[in-house]
């Protein structure tokens, strides 16, 4: 009744919750084992048979919606299951004591936070739809996964930076992971800037005319990814030193923010207003587990040079220029055709010098 599902849906999100467990676990190991290969293998054929399965469904069975849905459960939920048999059969232990102890000992504690994250993401769309109606929620959901496809390339970095941060945390070499980082910041900047100069066009095809009001959602939304991905460098140093009580007031603190933010944005001015109290709810976000991240590193009389975090500020700074920027130029297409023209010729004259500019630890890590 609150999320306006009917119970099936809600059945194939628990089993595919449950299911997908043991293949997020497998993926976790295969990570900081640096098993690349047969990570790439199960996400892609997983990905492939998943969207092979769907397409099936959705031209073969009746209630084409519901038979995606069914159609992905199952290949994940297929998945989920031979890794498992695979993990205890090789592994001939259910119960490890000390191993439960720790896991649960870590994470109950951070359930908080994985909720006010579930929170975070969803409570516009749902104040949204009881505000201003499904019209509104389905214009600000397209131009919110547009912003946040972009996820995926954040997530994958991050997945592969953690373990060799923590071999730099543990070798004491902490300078190394501020350059890489700055790069890696760069580099997402630069992606999201492209979806923000894009994203006229990108609606228009993804979506339709009658969705091209929710264009001026995308650039906020899109400068919140950044923060996001600020956020989970500090959240990682966070999780090193196992300290999660701090992460957790913050995160709630965010999650409250938006909430109330939303509530006299949405009334004020419509639908648009989440995507900035989006943004400002990240930058509250960001900032406390950067003030967390600090005071760990001192109490541990550890380097708080993590990360060079002026550096980065700056190029949050000039992000949110060029995206202002890209914004004015919405009414004005030529303009904005040209603009991207130029930055693209800039970067093919000038790719070597840029790659010269890649410091060679980013070359090691990927």
């Amino acid at each position: 009744g609150l999320l306006g599902l009917p119970s099936i849906l809600m059945i194939f999100m628990g089993i595919e919750m449950l299911m997908s467990t043991s293949t997020q676990l497998w993926m976790g190991r295969a990570r900081f084992e640096y098993r690349y290969k047969s990570f790439v293998t199960v996400t892609l054929v997983t990905a492939v048979l998943s969207s092979a399965l769907s397409v099936l469904a959705v031209l073969f069975l009746p209630n084409k919606g519901i038979s995606k849905i069914a159609a992905n459960t199952l290949v994940v939920s297929v998945t989920g299951l031979v890794l498992y048999v695979r993990s205890i059969s090789r592994g001939r232990q259910c119960f490890n004591r000390t191993y439960w102890h720790y896991a649960l000992s870590f994470n109950i504690p951070l359930i908080p936070y994985y909720l006010s994250q579930i929170i975070f993401n969803h409570s516009d769309r749902l104040m949204i739809n009881k505000m201003c109606g499904r019209g509104d929620a389905a214009l600000y959901d397209v131009a919110y996964s547009l912003a946040f496809m972009l996820t995926f390339v954040l997530n994958a970095a991050n997945n592969s930076f953690v373990p060799w941060l923590y071999r730099k945390m543990k070798e004491g070499r902490l300078r190394e992971s501020r350059t890489v980082t700055i790069v890696i910041a760069a580099l997402m900047a630069l992606l999201l800037s492209g979806v923000i100069a894009l994203a006229p066009e990108i609606i228009l095809v993804m979506a339709g005319r009658q969705y091209t009001r929710a264009v001026w959602v995308v650039p906020p939304v899109a400068m919140s990814l950044l923060l996001l991905f600020y956020s989970q460098l500090f959240i990682n140093v966070e999780f090193y030193f196992e300290e999660k009580y701090k992460l957790v007031a913050a995160s709630i603190a965010a999650a409250a923010s938006n909430i109330i933010l939303n509530y006299f944005g949405i009334i004020r001015f419509g639908f648009v207003a989440a995507g900035y109290t989006t943004l400002i709810s990240y930058i509250l976000f960001a900032g406390c587990n950067y003030l967390s991240m600090k005071k760990i590193c001192r109490e541990r009389n550890m380097d708080s040079h993590v990360y060079d975090v002026k550096a980065l500020s700056l190029l949050f700074a000039g992000f949110l220029a060029v995206s202002c920027l890209l914004m004015a130029l919405y009414p004005f297409p030529i303009a904005r055709y040209c603009l991207i023209a130029a930055v693209l010729v800039l970067c093919i004259v000038f790719r070597n010098r840029l790659l010269r500019l890649l410091p060679a630890s980013f070359k090691e890590l990927f």
